[in-house]
């Protein structure tokens, strides 16, 4: 499995944390989108919560069992897949194992930054509302909880819509679906039930990770580093969107070499771009792929193989690819 392969089967649960002023459970004016959107974020770390996600778009349904505990600025999460092959992913803070109960591996490594979920947010959003239009509809329910929602409608042809529904309490995302430029509904994930308010018990999490002591060990590790430092350059940047954050991953199996993933975010939106070096045996597909709301769109060039994930429209992607460029010597 090459690294990008890998690193989708959980991009739907990568959301990058940011230490936002506003806490979790303060009420804030639906006036402010910004204000509003950080709480959104904050509140997936801040409250301990259990409950089952879906996630379904174009004909594809995924699951996964959700469970998290806050005990101060100590994170526990575990999630576990209900669909397709058995994988089930523990964190305590930014240590994250990926198990593979079938092939008794887990995948074990070091993030540089925490993961959230679910959260909504990526980056800086002092712009947002430049390129999306902010709307507050009429509150709804979702998975019996009383929730806000809000419509963000995308200003240009370089991004997608959102409705997001929050639990009016603690600001814990509910629900999220990604709209096309004509508001098809293109991806819905929620909560099709959920407990909000449990009593944190980390041991248990802890527990499961004491039991997989006997399980193979793959070590992947994440160095920072940037485009430039790894010969790479963006000739422009696609309007609206910032580099959020570039890593070099090192895994100890031979037959996966360094790979550099640079994240670039609107605020809403996220484009990932990774570069690999070409091996004709794994990478040949260059036709763009479509799972959920989420593009994939790769090209070769010359001895690296280039590949843009994101929930955006194809020609974004593509605008980045084109954009993406070694620097001359």
């Amino acid at each position: 499995m090459t690294f990008v392969s890998w690193h989708l089967l959980w991009f739907a649960i990568a959301c990058f944390f940011v230490p936002w002023p506003v806490c979790a459970n303060q009420p804030v004016q639906l006036q402010d989108p910004y204000a509003w959107l950080s709480r959104i974020h904050r509140a997936a770390e801040k409250n301990s919560y259990q409950g089952t996600f879906v996630v379904s778009g174009r004909g594809s349904v995924s699951s996964m069992r959700i469970t998290h505990y806050a005990v101060g600025n100590q994170q526990y999460e575990h999630i576990e897949s209900l669909d397709g092959p058995a994988r089930q992913v523990f964190r305590h803070n930014d240590v994250v194992r990926t198990v593979w109960p079938q092939s008794h591996v887990v995948q074990l490594e070091r993030r540089l930054v925490r993961d959230s979920f679910p959260g909504l947010l990526k980056g800086s959003h002092e712009r947002l509302t430049d390129f999306y239009l902010v709307k507050h509809l009429q509150d709804d329910r979702v998975a019996g909880f009383d929730a806000h929602v809000l419509l963000l409608e995308p200003r240009d042809a370089l991004r997608f819509g959102f409705m997001i529904w929050t639990e009016k309490q603690t600001g814990l995302l509910l629900r999220s679906d990604v709209l096309s430029q004509g508001g098809e509904v293109l991806e819905t994930s929620a909560f099709s039930e959920l407990k909000l308010g449990l009593r944190p018990r980390p041991a248990k999490i802890i527990q499961a990770i004491n039991h997989l002591s006997t399980y193979q060990v793959s070590h992947s590790t994440m160095y920072p580093t940037e485009l430039a430092r790894e010969g790479w350059l963006l000739r422009s940047m696609v309007p609206g969107f910032y580099a959020v954050s570039c890593i070099k991953r090192s895994l100890s199996r031979p037959s996966n070499p360094q790979a550099i993933q640079s994240v670039f975010s609107d605020g809403l939106g996220y484009v990932s771009l990774f570069i690999e070096p070409y091996r004709s045996a794994h990478h040949s597909n260059v036709a763009p792929t479509l799972k959920g709301a989420t593009h994939t769109v790769a090209k070769r060039h010359a001895d690296a193989w280039l590949t843009a994930v994101g929930d955006v429209p194809v020609a974004t992607l593509r605008a980045f690819l084109d954009r993406l460029e070694p620097v001359k010597p």
